[in-house]
């Protein structure tokens, strides 16, 4: 399949609790994307954000970073007049 970077990196690590997240800006509601595959190590990073006083928004699994990447990537672009 199309695996998304943060998937490869977890394969290359035997996936061992990689988690994405701080990738992009806050969501327009001020929330920080975060998915992994391991929920309890998704929750850490989680209660982490909050604990600084961010918003963390739980995406789920690893397979999700998709569309995290691919909104980083509409943000990008946008920022710099691309279409």
């Amino acid at each position: 399949g199309h695996d998304n970077g943060a998937q490869r990196l977890a394969k290359k690590l035997d996936n061992r609790h990689v988690v994405k997240a701080f990738m992009e800006e806050p969501t327009p509601n001020g929330e920080v994307m975060v998915a992994a595959n391991d929920p309890e190590a998704r929750a850490m990073v989680c209660e982490m954000i909050e604990a600084c006083g961010g918003k963390a928004l739980d995406m789920g699994p690893l397979s999700e970073a998709t569309l995290m990447e691919a909104a980083y990537a509409r943000e990008v672009k946008a920022t710099r007049g691309v279409d």
